[in-house]
This record gives C-alpha cells, sequence and structure tokens, in this order.
C-alpha cells in the first residue's frame, strides 16, 4: 500500500476563529543521561489494541540503529508539555518497518508501561482522514514559546499534486516534529514530519506536511 501524505499550510489568521487548546495531548521525548538532560520532538499517546503507545517522528533519531533506539527505552521518559510534572515511562520500543522513507511513515513508536492516569491523555484516532480545505490543529512546543495549539488548512491528501501557498511571517518549527494533528474533534488525523521550503526564487512559500492518519492506523496494526 502506498502512503501519501497530506500537506498543510499554517495560512489561517488566528482572530478568524477560536482555537481549541490541544497541549494536554502534546508530550515530549526526555533523555537523562548522568547530570544531563534534553528534550527531544513532540509526540503523543495513542491506544491501539490492549496497548497505549508514544508515536513520534522517527527522523528526530534517525542517526541510530534500531538496537540503539531500544536502549533508549532505559533513559527516556514521555514528559507532557503542558504540565512538566507529568510523566510517563516506555516499556519497550517498536521497529516500524519503512519508517525512514518520509513518503511511508517517518513514525517511531513506544509500547508505554501501564499507568492509572495514562489513559487520561491518550488521543482517539479518527474515523477518517481530513478533507481538503478542512481546519486542522497541531499541537506542539516550539523554541522560545510554550507549548501551543496551531491551526492549519488541510490544502492535498495527495504529494504527487502539491498546491503551495504563502504563509504569513515565518515562524521556526524546530521541535514540532511528531506533534499530534487533530481534526475539530480533537480526533488524531495525522503527525507533523516538517516544513519545505519549494522554491528557492520565492523564500516565502513554504508547505508543512505530515505523516497521514492511514499510516499511524496501518503502523499501529501491526504492532498489536
Amino acid at each position: 500500500m502506498k502512503i501519501r501524505l497530506i500537506i498543510l499550510l499554517f495560512c489561517v489568521p488566528l482572530a478568524a476563529f477560536a482555537v481549541p487548546d490541544f497541549t494536554r495531548y502534546a508530550f515530549t521525548l526526555e533523555i537523562k543521561q548522568g547530570n544531563e538532560t534534553s528534550r527531544s520532538g513532540t509526540g503523543c499517546l495513542v491506544k491501539s489494541g490492549n496497548a497505549i503507545y508514544y508515536v513520534t517522528a522517527h527522523h528526530i533519531f534517525s542517526d541510530m540503529t534500531d538496537k540503539q533506539r531500544a536502549a533508549l527505552v532505559k533513559i527516556i521518559s514521555i514528559v507532557s508539555e503542558a504540565n512538566k510534572q507529568t510523566r510517563f515511562y516506555p516499556e519497550a520500543f517498536i521497529p516500524v518497518a519503512q519508517a525512514a522513507d518520509l513518503t511511508k511513515s517517518d513514525l517511531m513508536v513506544f509500547r508505554m508501561k501501564p499507568t492509572p492516569s495514562l489513559a487520561a491523555y491518550t488521543v482517539a484516532l479518527a474515523a477518517e482522514p481530513p478533507a481538503k480545505g478542512e481546519i486542522a490543529y497541531l499541537a506542539a512546543r516550539v523554541p522560545g514559546r510554550s507549548a501551543a495549539t496551531y491551526p492549519l488548512r488541510v490544502l492535498l491528501a495527495d504529494n504527487e499534486q502539491a498546491e503551495y501557498e504563502k504563509i504569513p511571517g515565518v515562524v521556526k518549527y524546530t521541535g514540532a516534529s511528531g506533534g499530534p494533528i487533530f481534526n475539530a474533534k480533537g480526533q488524531l488525523v495525522g503527525t507533523y514530519l516538517g516544513r519545505s521550503l519549494v522554491k528557492a526564487d520565492q523564500p516565502d512559500i513554504r508547505c508543512l506536511f505530515g505523516t497521514p492518519l492511514v499510516s499511524i492506523k496501518s503502523t499501529l496494526a501491526q504492532v498489536k
């Protein structure tokens, strides 16, 4: 099955409507080695079958082997972006087929240790992907800012016929990789993958793209 990217754009005026707050469901992966602590990317907790998984972007640790990623389980925790006191721990790294191929997955998955409060922070998968023109919402943390929910407009669900439009202003998105993308009902429809400068002669043209719902569902179905 061919996985297609969902193209997204930060082009919706914030004043045009009330933006829901989905930051409760945004988490980051914290690594602690000795006295040093670092955080990488954004992700979310998703229930599949009888287990709960932390889903984030594979490219955050693209320089690692699966063996090295599995070793991360001993030194990482999953920390809430909205409340740093909320913290959970993984019990296993789950290898994902073709995760390194950005057109097919870019998902990194950890199975979480069962904890009573974990369920309160999990997100539900949407039944259907978003339609072109629909408003979606990215919950993530970007440098110099607290976690926030960013409105997006879905431009296209086919990476072979991409459309691009201007983004008002320039915003850095480092740290948002793997961030959950929701529909208006608060259901997961994708995860943030990255941004692309599509025309060197037009630096104000940028698009944002993500791993689509079909890829997330396919991946989680395989790890049951």
